[in-house]
């Protein structure tokens, strides 16, 4: 892909407006809107795709940091029971892998905080394109231009992913709430 997600959503709400509307036959307003909703719909299967990465990077980096959260506190008791012992040798390892693990919980916690950022910029592209695509249907209407059945059944069946789309995310931090409680 040659442009970045961010450059196409731009560039596809900035220019689709007005390019269907100006035609005078019924046919090159139908071609032009139809152009439009496929090029509106390539860029949200796009969003969408890297918006599922973004959700697992943040979800995979959140189990990464209770993980060894668990971790760091389990050396921790390792610590004081090969004290106890006079094992310093144990000891001095267990504490060199706290400290390992510690140093990972900065970038981890940034790179989860980059996640949200992020996935809040996609979710803003999703909103946006949706949008725009309501527009062009609304256009649709309001010209009285007829949108092939296909084109038209397509619109809906992703209208009904959009809405199974966000149950999933819904359910997706549900869980992910869930298990940083039950982690906590």
């Amino acid at each position: 892909m040659s442009q970045s997600i961010a450059q196409r959503v731009k560039h596809l709400i900035a220019a689709s407006h007005g390019r269907g509307s100006g035609r005078t036959d019924e046919g090159g307003a139908e071609a032009a809107l139809q152009a439009i909703v496929q090029d509106i719909d390539r860029a949200i299967a796009d969003v969408r795709e890297e918006l599922g990465s973004v959700i697992a990077l943040r979800h995979r980096t959140g189990r990464i940091i209770v993980m060894n959260r668990n971790r760091i506190e389990a050396l921790a008791e390792a610590i004081t029971d090969a004290v106890a012992q006079e094992r310093d040798d144990l000891a001095a390892t267990a504490i060199a892998r706290q400290l390992d693990l510690e140093a990972q919980i900065p970038v981890l916690l940034d790179t989860q905080s980059e996640a949200a950022a992020r996935q809040a910029e996609l979710d803003g592209y999703l909103a946006a394109l949706n949008g725009r695509r309501r527009e062009i249907e609304q256009e649709v209407q309001t010209h009285e231009v007829a949108l092939p059945a296909g084109l038209s059944a397509a619109i809906t069946r992703l209208n009904e992913i959009e809405v199974m789309m966000r149950s999933t995310e819904v359910a997706s931090r549900l869980a992910a709430h869930k298990s940083l409680k039950l982690a906590g």
